[in-house]
């Protein structure tokens, strides 16, 4: 998978792909690597999915994914990334098939997951911040301001949790004033932009010129 992302070379996810479904294939029901042969497989054909389009390897996707989520106890350590990783995928279904469902269920294994991370796990921000965006999203197709204020509440936390000097500061800074901008717009406070605004500044302050996400963020 490394060597397609980097090269694009369409052979590599064949060949992973090939080679998950033969591993799955060989191996027998209930052994201890089946939840993450099905998450690889998962994982493989979201990525070809991204870069072919077709449809049918997100459905296979999510369903290798839910697998591999099923198939695993809620103590086990990787519990959580198998449930960011279908949570992921059924996000991307709501965007292409616009199934209100796809977000409501991808809400459901996201919450699932942040749940399960301690809070002293590195990746619990970055989690917490995905689930905040999520929310964000099911406020921009439905209007409840419920769900708006879940998201700012899960950005601000992500934002605490995340240390000075962090790759990810930048776009947890930038979340929360986008969060916050739409707050302040529905409820038609104009006080709330101001503090929008400073976390937006903050996050292109601390992006490089050469960054692709600079323009946006000085948007």
């Amino acid at each position: 998978l490394s060597r397609f992302l980097f090269m694009g070379e369409p052979t590599d996810i064949e060949n992973a792909i090939i080679s998950q479904r033969q591993a799955l294939a060989l191996i027998p029901s209930g052994h201890f690597s089946e939840a993450k042969l099905f998450t690889n497989l998962g994982n493989f054909l979201y990525n070809r999915f991204l870069h072919v389009g077709r449809l049918e390897d997100l459905d296979e996707s999510i369903a290798s994914h839910r697998r591999a989520v099923d198939l695993t106890p809620d103590d086990h350590p990787s519990k959580s990334m198998y449930l960011m990783n279908l949570g992921g995928a059924l996000e991307e279904q709501f965007k292409r098939k616009g199934d209100l469902g796809n977000l409501e269920d991808a809400l459901v294994s996201l919450r699932r997951a942040v749940e399960l991370t301690p809070n002293d796990q590195p990746s619990k921000a970055t989690r917490l911040d995905s689930l905040g965006t999520a929310f964000q999203t099911l406020f921009d197709n439905t209007g409840v301001l419920e769900d708006l204020e879940r998201a700012v509440t899960l950005h601000r936390q992500a934002v605490d949790l995340i240390p000075d000097g962090h790759p990810y500061k930048a776009t947890s800074f930038h979340n929360l004033g986008v969060s916050l901008s739409r707050r302040s717009r529905h409820v038609g406070d104009p006080g709330g932009f101001d503090e929008a605004a400073v976390f937006l500044s903050r996050a292109a302050d601390l992006t490089p010129d050469s960054h692709p996400n600079k323009p946006g963020y000085l948007n």
